[in-house]
């Protein structure tokens, strides 16, 4: 199908699904006229490079485009004021979406993704009701203008926008924001502080410089955070006092900072909800992990752990002895341990136990200790060579379920 001839006598459509034709090239302008339509969803259509104007679709509440690869423009008239929901994803082409995405006033959710064409989005700030903007792989997006001083907005995802600088400064104010994501826009020098208190997801991730100094205001004023991820920040010294207040965390992420050197002592100590963490990667002149003097008293809390090393470490950190409630332990990119602990015994309450990418390692646990570790079903190696070769020559069991990866681990 080459065209969908829609005419002016289609003014009681309400919904409208094109899928997957391949060679359509164009959509008739009666498409503009059909003031019932409240459905409009385009996907797999890469030979589409336009559609009629959308002026008039007055009760259009949501607009859905996928695929469409050479489509250039989604021509958002002032009249869509009944839009709810935007989503456009893979249309590598699009270059600009309509300014009458502005006076969408009850737009609720907006989702962009793959759009590496489009540099800008109109401006949100009129749109009060929105509550979710999620917005990733837009590459030349620089700019992403929100406000509305009433906004309801719950969900900021922002993932792999390689240019964003800014981002609008009302989002101080938004008094119902929950989540709070922006990964992998390493332009973005600065965020709005956000002071209201009630964020409960907060994942930095590959961000820019400068960012780390707004993280003890964030955190001072946002205690009720179960959820944080700091992760791939150049800049990030050291882990902020105020993390030692968000009593209900239970997953926390610090990793990849290459030039941390210091956790407060009593920080992880003071996370007694905690659940999963996941540690590691910081700078390569520590000689062993900081602020782990105080994990002991996560021993009954303490569920999952991740733990990421350098090239200093020549041993895990003996602190981990006493976390005897842990079920699932990972330990990567320790490359000068030659053995694992006897101690590793004590964690008797293992189920899942993984190694990866350390290079020197070459003895499993003593028989001793894996009679201890006897709820223990699965047992990982991957990226281990020395071990690898020595198992190669050796016959004898190890007592686990042992399966041994030989492929390059993804980096986690």
């Amino acid at each position: 199908m080459e065209i969908v001839p829609i005419g002016a006598q289609c003014s009681s459509l309400e919904k409208l699904h094109i899928s997957s034709c391949r060679k359509l090239s164009k959509i008739g302008h009666g498409l503009s006229t059909s003031i019932c339509l409240e459905e409009l969803k385009l996907s797999d259509c890469p030979n589409l490079s336009s559609i009629p104007d959308l002026e008039g679709l007055s009760s259009l509440q949501i607009l859905d485009i996928s695929m469409c690869e050479n489509l250039e423009i989604v021509p958002i008239g002032v009249q869509l004021s009944s839009l709810q929901k935007l989503h456009i994803s893979s249309c590598r082409k699009l270059s600009k979406i309509g300014d009458g995405l502005s006076n969408s006033y009850f737009l609720e959710e907006s989702k962009s993704s793959d759009c590496p064409n489009s540099s800008s989005i109109p401006d949100l700030k009129e749109i009060s009701f929105l509550q979710i903007l999620d917005i990733s792989n837009c590459e030349n997006l620089e700019i992403v203008s929100i406000g509305g001083q009433y906004s309801y907005l719950e969900i900021l995802d922002i993932r792999a926008c390689a240019k964003l600088s800014h981002i609008g400064s009302a989002l101080s104010i938004f008094a119902s924001l929950r989540k709070l994501r922006i990964v992998n826009c390493p332009n973005l020098r600065s965020i709005p502080r956000i002071l209201h208190g009630y964020i409960t997801e907060l994942d930095f991730t590959g961000l820019g410089k400068s960012l780390s100094c707004l993280l003890p205001d964030l955190l001072q004023s946002n205690t009720l955070v179960r959820n944080l991820t700091l992760s791939d920040l150049p800049d990030l010294r050291s882990i902020p006092e105020s993390v030692e207040k968000l009593h209900f965390l239970h997953h926390l992420t610090i990793k990849r900072c290459p030039t941390l050197r210091s956790i407060p002592n009593d920080c992880l100590g003071s996370l007694t909800c905690l659940r999963r963490l996941d540690i590691g990667g910081f700078s390569e002149e520590l000689e062993e992990f900081p602020g782990f003097d105080s994990i002991r008293r996560l021993s009954a809390s303490l569920k999952e752990l991740r733990l990421r090393g350098w090239a200093k470490l020549s041993s895990l950190p003996y602190q981990l002895q006493h976390l005897t409630a842990l079920e699932e332990l990972e330990i990567q990119r320790f490359h000068g341990i030659e053995a694992l602990p006897d101690w590793l015994g004590n964690l008797s309450s293992i189920k899942r136990l993984r190694i990866d990418s350390c290079d020197k390692l070459v003895y499993l646990p003593s028989e001793l200790v894996r009679r201890s570790l006897s709820k223990v079903i699965a047992f990982e190696i991957s990226a281990c060579p020395r071990l690898e070769a020595r198992r190669s020559k050796e016959s004898s069991s190890e007592g686990f379920n042992t399966v041994i990866c030989r492929t390059p681990s993804k980096r986690k």
